[in-house]
């Protein structure tokens, strides 16, 4: 064997590009295979809407626009199924204060260039499983009726609330200029958690109380009397 094809041989042995005792003089020293990129899987059920892939104000907003849309659906459904006065006037509240601030969300989307079928559009680290099972509670509860819905409906704000609770402070570090929305819906979450807690308390109502008769003197008789 030549020096030449000796030397070519000991440098791919040396790099780990064939075998020791492979002869392969006349081979172009292989290059590195591209590393494999992860596959996307989705998050775990209980873990934050979001994960560590949502950057940049827009997932940000739609994490506000959603959740604000979940608290319209729930008031939605309190209107229409709710079985207690106190269910209803709870859901009319709490429609209109989650209306007015979703419109304040789309609007500042807007102004960033964002649409609101952007807002509404799942994004990359969004966790899917909660969001189909969001859905799914959803329907189960409009199919509820009586005193069966209010009970569920009471179980379901409590629970979303918690959920967007929750959310709020990462949003919050990760995109600083929604510092003003942010805490203008943590305001109108621990307002309508601290109605929910006053309208979901039985109501019972105090047991008639029966007429007391007060005896009279029979009237006196002048003549009879004297």
């Amino acid at each position: 064997m030549r020096l030449r094809e000796i030397a070519v041989v000991t440098n791919l042995v040396l790099f780990g590009a064939v075998a020791p005792g492979a002869a392969a003089p006349n081979e172009p020293a292989a290059t590195p295979a591209a590393e494999p990129t992860p596959p996307v899987t989705e998050a775990p059920p209980g873990e934050a809407p979001a994960g560590p892939g949502v950057i940049g104000p827009a997932p940000l907003l739609a994490r506000l626009h959603q959740a604000a849309a979940r608290e319209i659906q729930l008031a939605d459904l309190a209107q229409a199924g709710g079985a207690g006065r106190e269910t209803r006037a709870y859901g009319s509240d709490l429609a209109a204060d989650f209306k007015r601030l979703d419109g304040r969300v789309v609007a500042f989307a807007a102004a960033q260039g964002v649409s609101e079928a952007t807002l509404d559009a799942p994004f990359p680290g969004d966790n899917l499983v909660a969001m189909r099972r969001q859905v799914t509670d959803l329907g189960r509860l409009a199919d509820a009726h009586g005193l069966q819905f209010d009970r569920q409906f009471w179980v379901a704000v409590a629970s979303e609330q918690a959920a967007a609770s929750d959310m709020l402070p990462k949003t919050l570090v990760d995109e600083p200029s929604l510092a003003e929305l942010v805490s203008d819906f943590g305001r109108a979450l621990e307002t309508a958690s601290a109605r929910a807690l006053v309208a979901s308390q039985p109501t019972t109502a105090a047991p008639p109380t029966r007429a007391v008769n007060t005896p009279t003197e029979p009237p006196a008789c002048a003549e009879a009397c004297r």
